[in-house]
């Protein structure tokens, strides 16, 4: 079995979450947490945005997903918003 703990958190890279202070450095989620941030910061530049920006179209990605969800949506459709794709200016949003 993999170890898992060492994979890039999803709830960081691709949805913008931030661990709190409890999760840093002495976590052993600490690699995971860590290389999340990066490729975030990585795909933060590749679409010229700064991350705290793109951590904010991410966190508007998750709540859009989760209330399509709660309503029942069964459509497969972007969950960014017409705010959120303002926000970030037309740039591409395709996480990767």
């Amino acid at each position: 079995m993999t170890n898992n703990y060492k994979r890039p958190l999803a709830s960081v890279r691709l949805f913008g979450f931030e661990p709190d202070a409890t999760l840093r450095e002495s976590s052993p989620l600490w690699e995971a947490i860590r290389q999340a941030a990066e490729e975030l910061r990585t795909d933060a530049a590749a679409r010229q945005l700064s991350p705290g920006k793109y951590r904010a179209v991410l966190q508007a990605r998750y709540r859009n997903a989760v209330e399509q969800q709660r309503r029942g949506d069964s459509g497969h459709t972007n969950p960014v918003s017409a705010h959120t794709a303002h926000v970030c200016a037309g740039k591409d949003l395709v996480a990767t």
